[in-house]
């Protein structure tokens, strides 16, 4: 089991437009192979905070969800709702 963990850092006028954009990516990663878990939530302390959490079942999963669609439409979004910092742990 592999455990991804973080916090990602938005213009806090703009994290809860990007979570509902990132819906469908979320939504989808959740059909990946190997995805048990792939949660994306407002921190109510912190208001340009999102906290994330995965859980997958093996390295080939992850690394097939990082070269896949869902994971790279993420990439692409964030940068367009003010990413200021993002700390990931795995």
């Amino acid at each position: 089991m592999i455990i991804i963990a973080g916090t990602i850092e938005l213009d806090p006028e703009r994290r809860d437009e990007a979570l509902v954009s990132a819906e469908p990516c979320i939504t989808g990663a959740l059909t990946q192979a190997g995805c048990e878990a792939y949660t994306w939530t407002a921190d109510l302390n912190s208001p340009g905070r999102v906290e994330v959490f995965e859980c997958w079942t093996g390295e080939s999963d992850l690394a097939a969800h990082f070269n896949g669609p869902h994971y790279l439409a993420m990439l692409k979004a964030l940068g367009g709702f003010g990413l200021k910092s993002s700390d990931v742990l795995k």
